[in-house]
């Protein structure tokens, strides 16, 4: 049985770098890998446990430490372009921050990670066994930041000869702890037991590379680009006020500086806007949601809900937004409920036998305005046989315009391709749809005698096609308000990438 999470933080990511980056395995001395722009920035904080911190250093029996301060190659090697001109702008730069000059810090602390990543290395697991490396540790950047001291180092291998190979395997590795955390301090956390969580992030190098820092629902973001690129912020409700970044890095309290873009702008073109992470959800940002929404919704579903709509689209959603309905649908004369997904069975006297009970099924409509413009949504659906009995089904993401009688539609495939309609003025009398040629596929009433609109689920023909179809909603005496698109249910992040 699926049940949604009891609290509202968001799950840490499952990967696993060295030999496993999600499901790929890769060795860093045999498999070139370039890498692809991120989907997101920094969009949850992982925490790894050791294994995940050995496995993603790849083994290392024996260690090179280039020290922090150690002279760079004054540019990148010339068959070098694209992102990966880039990624060895940043990781071959000097180190950055205030704590960049202290020789004794940088050196003690790669050459620490350099045994540390060597110990550690040597740990066995499953899908590959730890071979000797010889890999080279960097000091990129350290400052104390807040309430903490953040160090950002690079490791590769240097015996790999090929400059793109190389470059492409370069990993990137946070460590943070409290302000003034000695080398020793800082090391330590790569070395936890695989029962604590660890304070530190692995991922391979990009041109901008950053972490979360700290306490899920407070975090410290942290960015920083290659030293040719101009780091700057605008608020999400306002993308024409940039505000360019003075130190070097972006160091921003998230819950305290609410929702954020970014932009790099490198040697005068901007190379990369995107929303910023937000910080986890808390029993706070529910109690707020349940307040304004309308219909009921069960607590438990909704922060599971709104934590995934907010960890995928982060600062892209200008705020949490609001429930537009919880409960049952109207259905049209054609609508039907979706299929269960399952069936209860009764076993007595070695007989099995499936067992007819009412099954109640209840969507809820979270809407959130979008930083460009319209809303970003998602629709869950919930069945339950017993208040102790119940199972999501469905969550369909979407995004839809503004309009004036605040009318959505949304295709959902688990309803078998129907079609739900969410009205939100009291004008709005009736929905219907429509096809490309302006034939009437379904149409039903809008109940609003409560005070509540419930949404109403039309069924147009599952074999009619998709492109032209839009809903109509009329008022008492028949004439159209306003008409409205199925709202795009395939929303790409809002992110412009120019590496190359």
């Amino acid at each position: 049985m699926s049940q949604p999470r009891e609290s509202y933080r968001r799950a840490p990511c499952q990967t696993g770098a060295s030999v496993r980056l999600g499901k790929v395995t890769i060795d860093l001395d045999t498999m070139p890998v370039e890498p692809t722009p991120r989907p997101r920035l920094g969009t949850r904080r992982s925490r790894w446990m050791l294994a995940g911190v050995a496995a993603a250093v790849v083994a290392a029996a024996a260690v090179a430490v280039v020290l922090g301060g150690s002279p760079p190659p004054a540019t990148p090697p010339p068959d070098i372009d694209g992102q990966l001109r880039w990624v060895a702008k940043l990781v071959d730069a000097s180190p950055r921050g205030s704590l960049a000059a202290d020789a004794s810090f940088t050196r003690e602390l790669a050459d620490r990670v350099g045994q540390a990543v060597s110990t550690f290395g040597l740990v066995f697991f499953s899908s590959n066994t730890g071979t000797p490396r010889r890999l080279s540790t960097r000091v990129l950047f350290a400052d104390d930041i807040d309430n903490y001291r953040v160090v950002l180092l690079s490791l590769r291998n240097d015996e790999i000869t090929d400059d793109r190979r190389r470059y492409a395997l370069t990993y990137v590795l946070w460590l943070y702890g409290p302000r003034g955390a000695t080398p020793e301090a800082l090391t330590r956390t790569i070395s936890v037991s695989a029962t604590r969580e660890a304070a530190y992030r692995l991922d391979p190098a990009t041109p901008v590379v950053s972490a979360l820092i700290g306490a899920a629902d407070d975090p410290l973001w942290v960015v920083l680009a290659p030293p040719e690129c101009d780091l700057a912020t605008a608020p999400a409700s306002n993308l024409t006020d940039w505000t360019p970044d003075t130190t070097g890095y972006l160091a921003h309290r998230l819950r305290a500086d609410g929702p954020l873009y970014w932009r790099a702008t490198c040697q005068g073109v901007v190379r990369e806007i995107g929303p910023a992470p937000r910080p986890a959800i808390t029993d706070r940002d529910v109690d707020r949601l349940m307040a304004s929404a309308e219909g009921h919704p069960d607590r438990r579903w909704l922060g599971s809900q709104a934590s995934q709509l907010a960890g995928t689209y982060g600062s892209e959603l200008v705020n949490l937004g609001r429930v537009l309905w919880s409960g049952n649908v109207a259905l049209s004369a054609h609508a039907t409920l979706p299929a269960a997904p399952f069936a209860l069975v009764q076993v007595g006297d070695g007989v099995a036998e499936v067992v007819d009970v009412p099954v109640d099924t209840t969507v809820t409509v979270l809407v959130a305005p979008r930083a460009r413009g319209g809303w970003i949504g998602s629709v869950s659906t919930v069945v339950r046989t017993s208040p102790d009995e119940e199972w999501g089904i469905d969550d369909t993401t979407f995004a839809a315009p503004d309009n004036p009688h605040g009318l959505i539609a949304v295709r959902l495939d688990r309803w078998n391709g129907q079609v739900l309609v969410l009205a939100r003025s009291p004008e709005v009398a009736r929905v219907r749809i429509v096809d490309g040629d302006g034939r009437v596929l379904d149409e039903a009433p809008v109940d609003g005698s409560s005070g509540d609109h419930p949404p109403v689920m039309l069924a147009p023909d599952r074999n009619a096609p998709h492109d032209g179809l839009h809903v109509a909603a009329l008022d008492v005496t028949g004439k159209t308000l306003t008409t409205v698109e199925l709202a795009d249910t395939r929303v790409s992040l809002d992110r412009v990438t120019v590496w190359s």
